[in-house]
């Protein structure tokens, strides 16, 4: 659900935990365009890196052309052929103000015997490490799977 930065403000996270390893992960609803002190966003993206609906689209149109040529680029430079269900890539953040958007290609939810969760986990892993790789101290990842493809929100977010 896409919420307005009035919802961003007012509504205080779900939940905060910091794990063993020093990092604080906090669980929030609102809109991810509009997330505060973050290196990066997370777009839940598909293959083909076309934009047409969910929080893919938001984000593409909120990004601009900048990012939407970057990823018909991607894809032209793949041969036109999409990227695996599991990878994460970055493109520019375009007309957002963050560093860049990492794209995390998500499973399609099936039945749940398809290596979906196992693709799920990869692909939330492929964004961590890029952003890591990049530097970024903070990023904002959204539930990757759970409403264009399906993937159940409870199993979603244990996986993230």
């Amino acid at each position: 659900t896409r919420s307005t930065a009035e919802d961003n403000e007012s509504n205080p996270p779900l939940i905060t935990v910091r794990n063993n390893r020093g990092q604080t992960i906090v669980v929030a609803k609102g809109d991810i365009t509009k997330v505060k002190d973050v290196d990066a966003i997370v777009n839940a993206a598909n293959g083909a890196l076309y934009h047409a609906g969910g929080l893919d689209k938001i984000i593409a149109d909120a990004a601009g052309a900048a990012l939407i040529q970057q990823c018909r680029d991607i894809i032209t430079n793949n041969q036109d052929l999409p990227i695996e269900a599991g990878k994460a890539l970055k493109t520019t953040a375009g007309n957002l103000p963050f560093k860049s958007v990492i794209h995390a290609i998500g499973p399609q939810y099936d039945d749940g015997n398809q290596q979906e969760r196992p693709l799920l986990f990869l692909c939330i892993m492929a964004s961590l490490q890029l952003a890591d790789k990049e530097g970024y101290r903070a990023i904002a990842v959204p539930a990757i799977s759970s409403k264009t493809y399906g993937f159940p929100l409870a199993d979603c977010t244990s996986i993230i």
